[in-house]
């Protein structure tokens, strides 16, 4: 029987409630958002399949990096709808074509991050972009080895620790399934998420009906948070101006277990590894456009052959795994903890999201925005002027 003494211990990846033969295991939320297993000890039979499929307890194998490289797509609509450059959704765009379908994250109608699986090329702007929220893959393991024995092609995207608990749950390698890991910073609390949501529906007087973590329309580089509601106001900023992305970006709400990822390695769980190229116009100024490049890491010739198989979609370079950890840390290290971490829980926990908020994360009032737009304004004059990249 699963028990779990020590959150960090904890990914959420719901493998063990997925692989339960008498379905005791319920995935609840705690105090502060987070879902873990709960099990019910009347009906569980000790069979231990639940402690077997855990990835923290039982780590998944990895694959190690065969190439990197650099990809921008060559349609720029595409480009401009995704988070980096465009690679997931080709990718998976060619599954759909011979007939296989296609899982990952996507906001529902009530803007809660699920798994789902879409089986055309119109439903993959579900799925496409960044979702800075952990999300619920519900019983999607069970449903993807029920595609996989029809013989039907699958690809199954999330975190690393998701697609460890998926292999986990499998228990053996498919060919007809194509594995992506996405470069994970860390998951924020749903809870938290979904309070913060009711907090801007309160504001504007709204409900929220969209909300694009990665907008993408004044720049790539500098993340923008938009929010759509239902009485078309719109809520568009800075990600530095919104508490919900600053607390995200500063490990302020993250998922205990983010804090010592067993998955910050340059040995991956996916067959192709998916994320920002961030730091490329250091080393390549002339490639970077501001408008999104994305990290591909392939990591088995399953991927390789998936990569070539739309490699022509693309502009791309071959780099290397140093250039890559070079703008991804969370290669290599787990991100670090905020120091008011705890205190921002506490006060979640007690007195609610405003006040936990407005307590933890600072947001400059509109001087001090508009001194820092200039900042950059000139920072970025100066770096065009001297061909120097970020």
């Amino acid at each position: 029987m699963i028990q779990i003494h020590n959150k960090k211990d904890c990914s959420g990846c719901s493998a063990c409630a997925n692989i339960c033969p008498k379905n005791c295991i319920k995935m609840e939320r705690d105090e502060m958002g987070f879902v873990y297993p709960k099990v019910d000890a009347d009906v569980c039979i000790n069979c231990g399949r639940c402690e077997t499929v855990c990835p923290i307890l039982s780590p998944a194998k990895e694959n190690s990096p065969l190439a990197v490289i650099g990809a921008k797509n060559r349609d720029e609509s595409v480009r401009s709808t995704s988070s980096s450059g465009g690679t997931f959704f080709e990718l998976a765009k060619e599954i759909i074509s011979r007939g296989g379908i296609v899982y990952g994250c996507a906001l529902d109608s009530e803007l809660v991050a699920r798994h789902i699986g879409v089986e055309t090329a119109e439903d993959l702007s579900n799925l496409k972009g960044s979702k800075y929220v952990q999300s619920d893959v519900g019983t999607t393991y069970r449903e993807v080895k029920k595609y996989l024995m029809d013989g039907r092609e699958v690809l199954y995207s999330g975190t690393p620790c998701q697609i460890a608990g998926l292999k986990n749950y499998l228990g053996k390698s498919y060919d007809n399934l194509l594995l992506v890991d996405v470069l994970c910073h860390g998951v924020p609390s749903p809870g938290v998420f979904a309070d913060y949501l009711d907090y801007l529906s309160e504001r504007f007087g709204a409900k929220p009906i969209s909300v694009n973590f990665r907008n993408k329309e004044k720049s790539w580089k500098r993340l923008y948070f938009e929010v759509k509601f239902d009485n078309g106001k719109r809520y568009f900023t800075f990600c530095g101006y919104d508490r919900y992305m600053s607390m995200f970006l500063n490990n302020i709400s993250l998922r205990p277990s983010c804090y010592d990822c067993r998955f910050t390695t340059v040995n991956r769980q996916g067959d192709i590894t998916l994320g920002d190229f961030w730091g490329i116009g250091r080393k390549y100024p002339e490639r970077d456009d501001d408008k999104g490049i994305s990290l591909i890491i392939v990591n088995s010739e399953k991927g390789k052959n998936a990569y070539e198989s739309i490699s022509g979609k693309f502009d791309a370079f071959d780099s290397d795994i140093d250039t890559a950890k070079a703008g991804q840390l969370i290669l290599s290290s787990s991100v670090k903890k905020h120091a008011s971490y705890d205190e921002f829980f506490r006060l979640y926990t007690e007195q609610g999201i405003e006040k936990a908020a407005k307590t933890t994360v600072y947001i400059p009032g509109k001087l001090k925005r508009r001194y820092e737009m200039s900042k950059r304004w000139a920072l970025d004059l100066a770096r065009k002027i001297l061909k120097k990249g970020y």
